[in-house]
């Protein structure tokens, strides 16, 4: 019998809880390794929407829609046999206005006709739209996050900053800010956007050609403190939401995007105008607590090229996860499964 591994991985949101399950799941005597500091790195996976639902995404039109099918059909496995804490089946309406001849023509094509509402669960609006409802599952991360690490058994959690990564012929070497340095047999990067620190490591020049055209995308939006309701719940007023959790009692609206930016403060002058917009569509607009009592939150996700994901190797066990933007609370359940199966099946690794 070969002696147990260490394996790696740099990274603390959706991405990386994924493959360390994944991992702990297929490798019961191996030690696992999880590095990463929000300080340094803030995690896009607690200031997010967090919401999973595909939205009229079908099979067979372009290779992204067959992967979200495929990672939304891999996630309802995983919430019908697991019952995560933090995560549950709900619903959200597409909601558009019908004297809106562009909008309209464009949610009709994804979503259908739909039907006219005037109230939607319990919320009255200024007048009647059109609406399409669909399943949803409803996220709150820090629950989420919790229920998962609570599960692992042979995992140590380091909150520190990696500094640097050496290659050496049987694995690498990764140091931290603190001075700590752990040997890695394989290493898995999970890192989002910052993942382009690391791109000298990839052996692959296609997974580097693909990184270099992936994008940090800055995204903001606000929660505020709310008991909306008996359950939880997604309005999508055209692209923008209004999103209602009820274990947390929070109430959530956003989102803006910038592409190519990676600034990490809130935008609120679009963040105004959305509770402008939204307000207006209220036929009690004081449902919404005052703009200023909202607390403003910003992400930066990682936008793949072509808004693919990507996972896989890209070096002697060296393997990445990273492009997710949108998806990752999808994408990350199909990835950490087909990258803890191609660690399995390499011989070299044993």
């Amino acid at each position: 019998m070969k002696s147990p591994k260490t394996l790696v991985i740099i990274g603390n949101g959706i991405a990386s809880w994924r493959v360390n399950a994944a991992l702990e799941r297929k490798f019961v005597d191996w030690r696992i390794i999880r590095i990463a500091k929000d300080e340094f790195a803030p995690r896009c996976s607690f200031k997010t929407t967090a919401i999973n639902c595909l939205r009229a995404t079908q099979k067979g039109i372009s290779p992204l829609g067959d992967l979200i099918v495929d990672s939304h059909m891999e996630f309802k496995r995983f919430y019908n046999s697991e019952s995560p804490d933090g995560v549950e089946e709900s619903f959200e309406y597409q909601i558009w206005d019908s004297k809106n001849p562009n909008e309209s023509k464009r949610w009709e094509k994804r979503f259908g006709k739909g039907e006219s509402i005037q109230e939607v669960e319990g919320i009255a609006l200024a007048r009647p739209l059109m609406a399409v409802k669909q399943e949803a599952y409803i996220i709150s991360p820090e629950k989420f996050c919790q229920w998962q690490d609570q599960r692992l058994k042979n995992t140590t959690i380091v909150n520190d900053h990696v500094l640097s990564i050496d290659k050496e012929k049987r694995g690498y070497h990764v140091k931290t800010i603190r001075g700590e340095t752990f040997f890695a047999d394989a290493l898995f990067l999970c890192a989002g956007y910052m993942t382009h620190q690391f791109i000298d490591l990839f052996e692959s020049e296609q997974a580097a050609d693909f990184l270099k055209r992936s994008k940090s995308v800055r995204g903001s939006y606000m929660s505020v403190e709310s008991k909306l309701g008996d359950r939880s719940f997604s309005l999508a007023f055209g692209k923008h939401h209004l999103i209602y959790r009820k274990r947390d009692e929070l109430l959530i609206l956003g989102s803006s995007s910038e592409n190519d930016s990676s600034i990490q403060l809130p935008m609120e002058d679009e963040l105004l105008h959305i509770y402008k917009k939204i307000s207006g569509l209220l036929k009690d607009p004081s449902l919404l607590p005052p703009f200023k009592n909202w607390r403003k939150l910003n992400g930066i996700r990682h936008k793949g090229a072509k808004r693919m994901p990507f996972w896989g190797e890209v070096g002697e066990n060296l393997y990445a996860v990273h492009g997710l933007y949108k998806n990752a609370f999808s994408f990350s359940f199909l990835a950490a499964n087909e990258i803890a199966d191609k660690v399995a099946s390499k011989e070299k690794i044993f």
